[in-house]
């Protein structure tokens, strides 16, 4: 279930003997993978919810409120419904790209010369389903269990890159003229100047998945159910 206004979201839970720890968002993700039907008729779903798993860190783990503790087996832990993000898209020599984020997806467009762009020194997208990337809030809004990615795309100066770096440790880099926002099930990356398809270099979670083309994501509710 998704979170709905004037709702309580989460609920107390003890895990179980049987269930899963994993230690972030990368090992987290590679449970759920294996249940994505990717060719389902009306686009990629998880077929089945993946959980409960136990998280001890991470940028969804921080955003669910980054409780530590020793022994996730011992007492009451929080548990909640959460989104996943499926990725699709094609690897420059056209094979198929796919993955599951939990947190969040990055993407900047390549240049002849800077095929790993710094986000937002070209044109860029962050596509957050938990609020946080590392220390910096990139989705203030965003909230991983209501069935929405929240969308910021777009290209800053290098003087509003710094003064937006330093704004985003406490997700007051937005609004900003040059930023679009938006809150969607499902985001396709727009085409280039003139028409050319980008080639954006797309990082998942924390971990760099190369130069992609026909970048897609959409977001899968409530498909793991995630104790911390």
């Amino acid at each position: 279930m998704t979170v709905r206004r004037g709702v309580d979201w989460g609920q107390p839970e003890r895990l179980g003997a049987g269930a899963p720890i994993v230690a972030d968002d990368v090992e987290l993700a590679g449970l759920v993978l294996p249940w994505v039907d990717w060719d389902a008729p009306d686009g990629p779903v998880v077929g089945n919810r993946v959980g409960p798993v136990a998280v001890r860190s991470g940028d969804l783990h921080r955003t669910l409120g980054g409780p530590q503790r020793r022994d996730l087996r011992d007492g009451t832990l929080a548990g909640f419904s959460c989104d996943v993000l499926l990725v699709e898209g094609s690897a420059p020599d056209g094979t198929t790209v796919r993955a599951v984020a939990v947190g969040h997806v990055l993407a900047a467009e390549s240049a002849r010369f800077r095929p790993r762009p710094a986000l937002w020194s070209t044109w860029s997208a962050v596509v957050m389903n938990a609020a946080f990337v590392g220390e910096r809030n990139l989705g203030p809004r965003a909230h991983p269990g209501d069935g929405l990615a929240d969308v910021t795309t777009g290209r800053l100066t290098a003087r509003d890159r710094r003064r937006a770096d330093r704004r985003s440790r406490t997700g007051t880099h937005v609004p900003h003229p040059d930023l679009e926002e938006r809150r969607v099930r499902e985001w396709t990356a727009p085409t280039g100047d003139g028409g050319d398809v980008r080639s954006l270099w797309v990082v998942v979670d924390g971990a760099d998945l190369g130069p992609v083309v026909d970048l897609s994501v959409r977001i899968a509710p409530g498909a793991v159910h995630v104790l911390v």
